[in-house]
């Protein structure tokens, strides 16, 4: 039976490679909801890239935050706070909100050989959590992800830039204003500017993700987000804190889960 799988597809590796042999053994459709793909600005941003307008990828920064969690949302606020908070269970703030910009930062740029990071998950700040992450791809360019539950009370914010060898690209959601870009193909052409309203766009984006799992298992096309697109969403992420552990670099070949 077809399945959708929200994200992280599991919270240990070897749960993960698991569930990618038997859906590669069964051929079931499934889908791991890595929602921020169909989010209108970070659509948006991907279908530019893609496009060629801002040239060849370069560097690409996410930001995602908010204050700690368990002030609302499903469930009691205690419980929340229960769950999201004990690093066994959640895998806290970079397997709950990072592995979003992880998988949306893979989608764009594509695999990733190392990673690095940095945070408040070992320095004894619970519940509050920041993570600065930063990629480096096969294809040699940098991504920077920070992902935060260190925010005021009330505050959430998510931001992409992106910069390619003829632009830039950027959208914050305290600025409320559409995708915009900024191309110069080489030194002798004029610059020109762009922007794009991803808030004309009024489907939801839970929505979005769930209609497009429906089409293609109803017509048999393929689904954007894979189940090993899920695993190396966990895997990076897991690496990211093995980083944050030991206070060094670590490739993603090869790695396997210690924590």
């Amino acid at each position: 039976m077809p399945a959708v799988v929200e994200k992280p597809l599991a919270r240990h590796l070897a749960d993960c490679y698991e569930i990618v042999e038997a859906q590669a053994r069964t051929g079931t459709p499934l889908f791991v909801a890595q929602v921020v793909r169909f989010f209108p600005p970070f659509a948006t941003a991907k279908a530019t890239l893609d496009s060629g307008a801002i040239g060849a990828p370069g560097t690409i920064r996410t930001v995602r935050g908010g204050s700690p969690p368990g002030g609302g949302g499903w469930g009691s606020a205690s419980s929340a706070r229960s769950y999201y908070n004990d690093f066994d269970k959640s895998g806290v703030v970079i397997l709950d909100v990072s592995i979003h910009d992880i998988d949306y930062q893979r989608w764009c740029f594509g695999e990733v050989d190392r990673v690095f990071a940095r945070g408040l998950r070992f320095a004894g700040k619970n519940p509050k959590d920041h993570a600065l992450i930063s990629l480096r791809f096969a294809n040699g360019a940098i991504g920077h992800v920070e992902g935060s539950w260190a925010y005021p009370p009330g505050l959430w914010r998510t931001r992409i830039e992106m910069a390619g060898t003829a632009g830039l690209l950027e959208w914050d959601s305290l600025d409320q204003q559409p995708v915009e870009w900024r191309i110069q193909p080489d030194a002798d052409s004029p610059a020109v500017s762009g922007s794009a309203s991803p808030l004309a766009d009024t489907d939801d984006p839970y929505y979005r993700e769930l209609a497009h799992f429906i089409d293609a298992v109803e017509n048999d096309k393929p689904l954007s987000v894979t189940a090993y697109d899920g695993l190396m969403a966990v895997k990076i992420c897991l690496a990211a804190i093995e980083s944050e552990r030991r206070g060094e670099a670590v490739r993603i070949e090869g790695f396997e889960e210690v924590l």
